[in-house]
């Protein structure tokens, strides 16, 4: 309880010592239910699946995909930072992709692993901008999400898109689908509800 030790006056009557451990008893019972409700709403518990990450409204029923990129190109050379999604101090590749839907009011992931199980996997050739792109780490044996990107454009499966790279070129970049990032591809998915 959150008042268990209350001192109680000694020429206090019985009814108001009554009185004050009722109060304390339902005050009590208030903020634990408040809590409860507070942990259930914010917290994102798995037991409410895709939804706990996405608004009702997606970016193709907003029909925002431009907008979005759009967006997403105004923060190009923002440095590379560990675990950061403020664009005054840097972005990793989740950070960088959940600041930029979270500027439209759609809820994605923070952790890259996280975007494995949300979404519709898409065929490279159907992708579209704003189409979320996901890769393996470093380690490209370990098939584990670990970079992620937004589509940019798709000219016959010519693939750019945007993301916050650790590489050699460090921070916010475009890139092309080829090379050591198409070793790395594990999909593409679009985002629904």
């Amino acid at each position: 309880m959150f008042y268990t030790n209350v001192q109680l006056k000694k020429n206090q009557t019985k009814e108001s010592k009554l009185f004050l451990i009722k109060y304390l008893y339902l005050f009590n019972l208030f903020m634990k239910s408040y809590l409860i409700f507070i942990f259930i709403c914010f917290s994102c518990l798995p037991i409410f699946g895709n939804n706990c990450y996405f608004s009702t409204d997606t970016i193709k029923e907003k029909n925002i995909s431009n907008e979005v990129i759009d967006f997403a190109k105004t923060l190009i050379g923002t440095p590379y930072k560990y675990a950061s999604q403020e664009p005054q101090i840097g972005f990793d590749c989740s950070g960088f992709v959940n600041y930029v839907f979270a500027h439209f009011n759609i809820k994605v992931p923070r952790i890259s692993r996280e975007f494995a199980s949300i979404g519709k996997e898409i065929m490279v050739e159907d992708a579209n901008i704003g189409d979320i792109i996901l890769f393996t780490g470093t380690n490209t044996n370990d098939p584990t999400i670990g970079h992620v990107g937004i589509i940019t454009s798709n000219d016959n499966g010519n693939i750019q898109f945007i993301h916050s790279s650790s590489g050699k070129n460090i921070g916010v970049i475009i890139s092309n689908l080829e090379g050591y990032y198409q070793t790395r591809l594990v999909k593409i998915i679009q985002l629904t509800n």
